[in-house]
C-alpha cells in the first residue's frame, strides 16, 4: 500500500506540471521583474510555484522577499536617490524601511551622499575671548565627548534659547533636537566633527580649572555655574529670615583648585552629593560671599554668555538685600 500512495503521489505532480518553452521562460521572468508573485505567475501558466521558482534561478533572476521592491522599483529608488532624494521620503513613497534604502542602494553599488555639516572647527583652538571663555566652561559642566568624535550638550527643554546661543556662536548648521524625558523635554545639540573635538579635548579638562588670564577667568566660571550651579533663597526653619546660598557642582579635585582662584577670602562649604563612585562634591557660598561671587560671576557679563534664568534669580536676590528682605546683610 505505500508503495501504490508513493506513486500515485509522483503521477499525480507530474499530471500537475507543465514544461514551458524558451519564450515563455522569458516571459515568466519579466512578469516576476515587473512584480506578480510566483504563486500569480504559476496560476497563469498552469504550473506549480516550484517551477517558477526553477525557471527563476536558471536565468539568474534575483529572487526577493514578499516585502521587498521589484527591479525595476529599486532602479527607481536609486535613480532618485542620485537626483538628491533623500532615505525618509524614499521609505515613505515605497512604504518600506530606510534601512531597507540603504540595502537596496548598496546592492546597486550607490555611493551614499552624506551632506556635510558646518561647524567652526577652530573655535576653541585659541581660548582668548569672554565668549571662548564662558562656552568651554559650561561644556566642562554639562557636555559630553564621545569617541573622540562627538560632542553632546543637552539641557532642559526650558533652556533650549540657550542651547540656541552656543550653536550660533559655532556657526553650525547642526539642528537642535528635543527629546521627551517622561514629564520634561530635553534639548540636545550633537556635533560630529573630529577636528572640532579634537581642538576642544586640548582644553577640556574636568579635573583642574582652566588656566586662563585673570580678565577671562570669570567668565570661564559662570559658564561653570550655569551648566553646574544654583542660586538658593531659602528660610533654614519658620525661626528664621530668608537666607541666600550659591553652590558649585563638580570634582573635589576641580573645586578645590577653583576655590584658590576665586575672589574669596572665606572657606565654603564643601561635601558630597552623591555616591562615591561619580565623586560629585557641592561648594556652596552663603549670605555675603555668596553675593560677592555672584557680583564677580556677572561682571562684564552679556546676554550671550549667561543662562537668563540664573541672571534673574540674582537680579531677584538684588533686589531682595536692597530691601533688607535677606538675612545677614545688615
Amino acid at each position: 500500500m505505500k508503495v501504490e500512495k508513493y506513486k500515485y503521489y509522483q503521477v499525480a505532480t507530474l499530471n500537475m506540471s507543465k514544461v514551458l518553452d524558451d519564450i515563455q521562460e522569458l516571459q515568466v521572468c519579466r512578469t516576476y521583474l515587473y512584480g506578480n508573485s510566483m504563486t500569480q505567475i504559476a496560476e497563469f501558466f498552469g504550473v506549480n510555484r516550484s517551477n517558477i521558482s526553477r525557471i527563476l534561478h536558471q536565468h539568474s533572476v534575483v529572487i526577493r522577499s514578499p516585502k521587498a521592491l521589484t527591479e525595476i522599483q529599486e532602479l527607481n529608488l536609486c535613480k532618485a536617490y542620485l537626483e538628491g532624494e533623500g532615505p525618509g521620503p524614499l521609505s515613505k513613497r515605497y512604504k518600506i524601511n530606510y534601512k531597507t534604502v540603504y540595502y537596496v542602494l548598496r546592492r546597486h553599488h550607490v555611493e551614499f551622499h552624506r551632506p556635510r555639516r558646518h561647524v567652526d572647527e577652530h573655535f576653541f583652538k585659541d581660548v582668548n575671548t569672554p565668549v571662548k571663555s564662558y562656552w568651554i566652561g559650561f561644556l566642562v559642566a554639562d557636555g559630553y565627548i564621545f569617541n573622540h568624535t562627538e560632542l553632546s550638550l543637552g539641557l532642559g527643554g526650558v533652556d533650549e534659547k540657550h542651547l540656541c546661543k552656543f550653536r550660533d556662536v559655532l556657526h553650525t548648521d547642526y539642528a537642535i533636537k528635543l527629546y521627551a524625558v517622561g514629564k520634561y523635554t530635553k534639548a540636545c545639540l550633537r556635533i560630529s566633527n573630529r577636528v572640532f573635538v579634537n581642538q576642544l579635548e586640548k582644553v577640556f579638562n574636568r579635573d583642574k580649572v582652566m588656566r586662563l588670564p585673570k580678565s577671562l577667568l570669570n567668565h570661564f566660571v559662570r559658564g561653570v555655574f550655569d551648566g553646574d550651579g544654583s542660586v538658593s533663597i531659602y528660610k533654614p526653619s519658620t525661626r528664621y529670615n530668608l537666607h541666600l546660598a550659591v553652590s558649585l557642582l563638580g570634582k573635589k579635585t576641580f573645586l578645590l583648585d577653583l576655590l584658590a582662584l576665586l575672589p574669596s577670602k572665606k572657606s565654603p562649604k564643601l561635601q558630597s552629593c552623591s555616591c562615591p563612585e561619580a565623586a560629585v562634591y557641592a561648594m556652596t557660598f552663603y549670605s555675603h560671599t555668596a553675593l560677592e561671587l555672584l557680583n564677580w560671576l556677572y561682571k562684564d557679563s552679556t546676554e550671550d554668555t549667561r543662562l537668563a534664568r540664573k541672571y534673574d534669580r540674582y537680579l531677584q536676590a538684588l533686589g531682595m538685600v536692597r530691601d533688607g528682605k535677606l538675612s545677614g546683610f545688615s
